[in-house]
């Protein structure tokens, strides 16, 4: 132990340098509206895409995408003295496949359940209407099971083994024939940003003289007791109103539904989907670790006292709001939100979300289903299917160079973590990322369990064994319309 946490200072100490070198490359641009000069094509090769020399005459390449962030997440028309950095990396990486490609970005942009709905209309109609379609995940996997959508395993250009394509997806996602329906990868920023760890307020857990969140995990003692035990002693040093409103009071640990419930619901490290040597799957979100470690996290967040749960949708931003407010010890959100927290003054730190104990193998955090998930429609022509792949390969690779690298190495990285522990917390948070099936799929509404047995007792009952109870049957006859995919052709 005592030569693991040497070579954690020296490591310490090697960030502190490569921090500086970062700050000082990211500082170096004028902010002039012009490309970053990368627009280089890299083909072939053990470390690149193994893509032909074509060019497709300027064709539309049409995406059918949400709104907002989640169409700027995917194309970036133009730039301008407002543009943020990682838009013009978006910008580049696009203006290269359309340069050296021939094809033209065109978005179509709609709400999600718009896009249900024109997906449904599409695959009925003349074929080849959308190239790609980008939705929330749950989205797009409820028409997976509809049969909208096309198998990548016949996109010719698409390496999905590739490393600039998401290797827990590539894998959890097929059916027990190896079909693949949908994919994520480094087309999309998004998948990053949206991953989970426990940012922490350095000056509250310093002022009540508290063991820094740092050194549980180095020392392999990140576990929910230990969180239990200081968000507990930090909650006693804090001088709340007493009030028990996230806007004036004070909390150890803070969160909202979408964010904490779901969180310990996997800590454990067990699959709520047991998957058999045969490819198929039985329900295990029952398993004694499993209800163990939501039943203790219920504890800490309704009986210490030392806690605030927001049950809400609303609920969200008030919660941000006081953590940045330096009101709250604890909270968990997404690495993104890091990107908000560094214009603060608020002296934060991160860590990966507490694992059940020190049985459990590492610490887990997901890929959440909001983020742009990939799917190209089941009436697309063949011919068509082949220029998409190319397309969507040189997307993925290109953006794992130029805007992946910019996203993680930099903004998220050396821009945001404000000190060499929080660079270690981001590689084990990101190293931990992991998607599997039944999240997108949520059959039964088994991944909502949590929500279930604190919202709806009178339904789910008070326990997670309870609530399994209660859909699994359903759980089971929607897995065997998952199998029927492999038959239907």
């Amino acid at each position: 132990m005592k030569k693991f946490k040497l070579m954690m200072r020296m490591l310490s100490m090697l960030l502190v340098l490569v921090m500086a070198i970062g700050v000082l490359a990211a500082c170096g641009g004028d902010g002039e509206d012009t490309d970053d000069g990368n627009n280089t094509v890299s083909t072939g090769g053990e470390d690149g895409p193994n893509l032909p020399e074509v060019n497709y005459d300027g064709s539309d390449f049409t995406v059918l995408v949400r709104q907002d962030t989640y169409a700027a997440d995917i194309h970036v028309d133009k730039l301008d003295t407002s543009t943020s950095e990682i838009d013009k990396k978006i910008y580049n990486r696009n203006k290269l496949i359309e340069d050296v490609y021939g094809v033209n970005f065109t978005l179509v942009t709609d709400s999600d359940a718009n896009i249900v709905s024109a997906v449904s209309t599409a695959v009925l109609a003349d074929p080849d209407e959308y190239d790609l379609i980008a939705n929330h995940g749950r989205s797009i996997f409820s028409g997976v099971t509809s049969g909208y959508y096309y198998d990548w395993n016949n996109l010719t250009y698409v390496d999905t083994d590739k490393p600039w394509w998401n290797q827990a997806a590539n894998k959890n996602w097929r059916t027990p024939g190896g079909k693949l329906f949908a994919m994520n990868g480094d087309i999309s920023y998004q998948s990053v940003g949206v991953l989970g760890g426990m940012y922490f307020n350095k000056d509250i857990i310093a002022n009540a003289g508290a063991k820094s969140p740092y050194q549980f995990v180095y020392d392999d003692e990140w576990t929910l007791e230990n969180f239990e035990k200081l968000v507990k002693e930090v909650d006693a040093s804090l001088a709340g109103d007493g009030s028990g409103s996230i806007a004036t009071d004070t909390f150890g640990y803070a969160t909202q539904k979408w964010r904490g419930p779901s969180s310990a619901y996997m800590c454990s490290g067990q699959p709520l989907l047991l998957l058999g040597t045969d490819g198929k799957y039985t329900v295990n979100a029952g398993n004694e670790r499993i209800v163990n470690a939501f039943e203790e996290y219920l504890q800490l967040l309704f009986d210490s006292g030392a806690c605030y749960y927001g049950p809400n949708d609303a609920d969200l931003n008030p919660v941000r709001e006081a953590f940045k407010a330096g009101r709250v010890a604890f909270n968990d959100d997404n690495l993104s939100m890091g990107v908000i927290f560094k214009g603060t003054e608020l002296n934060y730190g991160i860590v990966p979300w507490p694992k059940y104990d020190e049985l459990t193998e590492s610490y887990y955090s997901t890929i959440g289903t909001g983020t742009n998930t990939f799917a190209v429609l089941s009436n697309t022509t063949a011919s068509n299917a082949e220029r998409i792949s190319v397309i969507l390969e040189a997307m993925a690779y290109y953006g794992s160079e130029q805007v992946i690298s910019y996203y993680y190495d930099e903004l998220l990285s050396y821009q945001t973590m404000k000190d060499p522990d929080s660079l270690e917390m981001l590689k084990i948070i990101h190293d931990g990322a992991t998607v599997e099936m039944i999240q997108y799929t949520n059959y039964g509404g088994i991944v909502d369990l949590p929500r279930g047995v604190i919202g709806e007792p009178s339904r789910y009952g008070n326990s997670i064994s309870t609530a399994v109870s209660v859909i699994k049957n359903t759980v089971e006859a929607e897995l065997q319309i998952w199998y029927a995919l492999d038959t239907a052709k």
